[in-house]
């Protein structure tokens, strides 16, 4: 017999880590106000500083340089985001 609670679980689970978004560490920027990424999907939310929000798919490669907070999130937007 199944358990509907645990497949109920297994469910709820796998939806939070297909949509759950990291926040990249913070550095100052004049174009962007943050990056959030989501590992699962090698998916990025970038937050423009007017305000404005887009998704971009990008590589996982362009992920782990974004965890590089030498790297200006203006760079890294103009080489991974088209």
């Amino acid at each position: 017999m199944k358990d509907s609670h645990f497949d109920s679980f297994l469910l709820t689970y796998t939806f939070f880590i297909m949509t759950a978004f990291t926040v990249a560490p913070s550095r100052s920027s004049s174009f962007i106000e943050d990056i959030d990424f989501n590992l699962a999907t090698s998916k990025v939310r970038v937050q423009f500083m007017s305000g404005a929000v887009h998704y971009y798919q990008v590589t996982l490669d362009a992920i782990q340089e974004l965890l590089n907070p030498c790297i200006s999130f203006g760079f890294w937007f103009n080489k991974n985001c088209k």
